[in-house]
Parts: structure tokens; C-alpha cells; sequence
């Protein structure tokens, strides 16, 4: 306890770090960005998380691989202005961890801003070139959903007027007194100057088709959760092995540690949906479901809420398995048989326990969740049609 304590007080106390200067003569053989949006009711979580990254075997201040984290290191009340700063965290030759300033942003600055990610990861790019880049993201998520919109449950009153100028603001949050904003995922994705090998998101509902699709060129692997991830987040322990070694990395490992975490808990605790996308192969996938869309539109059209498998709590029926979708829908088993193997193409591994915070029963998981559109709204569909897994596939017309 009394060395997590120390661990956390270098890092939370800016003076206790030193300021370094890094040169492009060098090339890492990996670098992981650990992104904490963490200007959240998710703060103490993060740090719980952080801190036991940081008991693990870090990379020493010398090595070819880089282990970067972007945060707000300062302790108080999260709502209250402070400046995120990126560091380099590892340890000298004597095991003592070593926390390096690289960048400190002004106090303004909103980690669900796209131009601050954009200039901190253009600067790892810069100082800390290299051909394998991960980033782990971890914050409040809602999916693919309009800014707000998961909170709020409603519809705007002018809906063709503002889902025009709505951005689909979903990731992320941050905190300024009573002002909260989020990032939009289109956003996301222009805003990381490097390709990633994995992107891993440590947010609730990001294991949506529609998300893994936006992605799909910025980076190779996605690992993310279908549903409500519990706030003490996925498995850290081990991470830094894990998402740093050599390839290939392991991810699956990474995937089946969280899995296993709360699998053995019982009750709400007993709560993990979790799937890696390879979102290389997600075309295929999208040109065999714009076939079935196009077939089955008018019996989609007809489903309810608890006639396919869901994975939300409470009223927010807007995450559906994709696969259960087709098959409730009436797909032959040769269309299944197409679908399944695109689906096996992209999903290389997939979890989840038996229910959803004790509340939704789970009975099937594709890996990725989907919007059903008659369980939605006019407003929804007409702002579903914007997103890229919508253009190629179809399902609202």
C-alpha cells in the first residue's frame, strides 16, 4: 500500500516529475497511450486503475518501447478546471519509477476536444516515432448515439431542423462546474495522426457495429463492450505485458483477463461483455448484411424491443445483437451460414457472463451490437443515416 501511495503521488504531483526532451533520432519497437478522460465522476476509478499499471514491470527509461499516459494529474474535485498534461511513465535501473513531463495544455483544455487529442498525439508521433502504436480510451461512452442523447431519453422538439447540425458527441465526457461536453466518434477517428494496431475501449457500449465501422481505417483491432462496463473498469493487471510485448500482442489475453475478472463475481458484480473486432475484415461483413437488410427490411421493420437479444439496462433500447436481429427476423440458415462466417472473419474472440448488472439475461452474442430501427424514432433514423456503417449497408433508408 505504502509504494501505490508513492506511485500516485508522483504522479498526481506535477513537481515530483522531471521534464524531458525527446529527439526523433530514435525509433520505439512499440508505444502505448493510455487516454483518461477522467475529468469524470470516473476519476477515483481511473486513478484505482492507473495506480495498479503502475505496480506493474514498466518499460525501463532507456527502452525501445514507450508507455505514455494523457490525463488530468491534479487531486481535487473533478468538475474543477485543471490542465492535462502527457507523460512518460517507466523506471531506471533500480526499479524506481520515473515519471517524465512532456506536455502540459492549458487549463481550458477538454480531453473530449479533438483538437487537444490531434496536438498530443501528433506530438507522440513526432517524439516517439514508430511503426506499432496502441491507445487504450477510457471514460463515459454511449455507442454511436447523438450528443446527450443516451441521458436525456428524448427527442429533440425541431427534429428534422436539429439533427442536422447534431454531431453524434458520444464519446467521452468531461466535466467543467455545470458544462459537460463529449466527443463525436467521426471526430475521434480524425483526430488520431498515427494508425493504431488496437484501439481498446474502457467505455460503456462501444462494442457497436456502427462504432468498430467508423473506425474501421484508423486502426486494425478494436476491444470493446456491447454493454454497461461496471466503473471499476476492465482488467489492468497485466496490462502493460499484455499490450506491450512483441508481436503479435496479446489481446485475446487482455480480453479473456477481463472476462474472467467479473465472471467469478456473482450478483450485478458478475457483469463483462467483451469482443475483439478486427476491423480489417468489417467490409465483408457490411456487404453480407446490406444483402440481408435489403431482404428482410419489412420483417425488421416489425420488431420489438424483447423480440431480440438486447444488451442495455433500463430505457435505453438502442443496442441489439446484429446476429440475433437476422435470425429474428427470419433468415434461411444458408444466409446464416454467410453471416456467421463474416462474423467469424472479424470477431476472433467474444465473452460474456450469463447476465447484464443481474437485470438482462444474455442467451446469445454475436460480438458487436447493432440499432434496431423500430425500436428507435424518426429523429434517430433520420440522424442513423449520417453514420458510415448506415451508408454501406442500408438498414434506414
Amino acid at each position: 500500500m505504502k509504494r501505490i501511495a508513492l506511485i500516485l503521488a508522483a504522479l498526481l504531483l506535477l513537481g515530483a516529475c522531471t521534464k524531458d526532451q525527446y529527439t526523433t533520432d530514435k525509433r520505439y519497437s512499440r508505444v502505448l497511450v493510455l487516454y483518461l478522460a477522467d475529468h469524470t465522476n470516473l476519476y477515483g476509478s481511473i486513478n484505482s486503475n492507473l495506480s495498479e499499471i503502475l505496480g506493474q514491470d514498466l518499460p525501463f527509461r532507456d527502452s525501445d518501447k514507450a508507455l505514455l499516459v494523457f490525463r488530468h494529474p491534479v487531486l481535487q474535485y473533478y468538475s474543477t478546471p485543471s490542465e492535462p498534461v502527457l507523460f512518460k511513465v517507466s523506471t531506471d535501473i533500480y526499479g524506481k519509477l520515473v515519471c517524465d513531463t512532456l506536455k502540459t495544455f492549458s487549463t481550458d483544455s477538454r480531453m473530449t476536444d479533438p483538437e487537444l487529442m490531434r496536438s498530443a498525439l501528433q506530438y507522440v508521433k513526432d517524439k516517439f516515432p514508430s511503426d506499432h502504436y496502441g491507445m487504450l480510451y477510457s471514460s463515459h461512452g454511449t455507442g454511436w448515439l447523438p450528443e446527450f442523447y443516451y441521458g436525456d431519453g428524448a427527442d429533440p422538439e425541431n427534429e428534422v431542423d436539429i439533427w442536422e447540425s447534431t454531431s453524434s458527441k458520444s464519446m467521452g465526457s468531461h466535466v467543467n462546474g455545470d458544462e459537460l461536453d463529449e466527443m463525436e466518434l467521426s471526430e475521434l477517428a480524425s483526430a488520431i495522426p498515427m494508425h493504431l494496431d488496437y484501439l481498446i475501449f474502457d467505455a460503456c457500449l462501444m462494442g457497436c457495429v456502427e462504432v468498430a465501422y467508423e473506425l474501421r481505417s484508423t486502426t486494425d483491432y478494436l476491444v470493446a463492450s456491447s454493454a454497461e462496463i461496471l466503473t471499476s473498469g476492465m482488467e489492468y493487471a497485466g496490462l502493460v505485458g499484455h499490450l506491450l510485448k512483441d508481436a503479435p500482442y496479446s489481446l485475446l489475453e487482455f480480453c479473456e483477463a477481463y472476462y474472467e475478472k467479473y465472471n467469478s463475481r456473482t450478483a450485478a458484480s458478475q457483469t463483462a461483455l467483451v469482443s475483439l473486432t478486427d476491423c480489417r475484415e468489417l467490409d465483408e461483413l457490411a456487404g453480407v448484411c446490406c444483402e440481408l437488410f435489403e431482404t428482410y427490411r419489412e420483417p425488421i421493420s416489425t420488431l420489438g424491443r424483447y423480440d431480440v437479444q438486447g444488451f442495455f439496462t433500463g430505457n435505453h433500447p438502442w443496442f441489439f445483437d446484429l446476429r440475433d436481429i437476422l435470425v429474428k427476423a427470419g433468415a434461411s440458415i444458408e444466409e446464416l451460414s454467410r453471416l456467421d462466417l463474416a462474423l467469424d472473419a472479424c470477431i476472433p474472440y467474444k465473452a460474456n457472463t450469463p447476465r447484464i448488472l443481474y437485470t438482462v439475461k444474455v442467451d446469445t452474442f454475436c460480438g458487436l451490437s447493432m440499432y434496431l430501427p423500430s425500436c428507435g424514432s424518426n429523429f434517430l433514423n433520420q440522424y442513423y443515416k449520417r453514420l458510415e456503417w448506415n451508408k454501406a449497408t442500408g438498414l434506414v433508408k
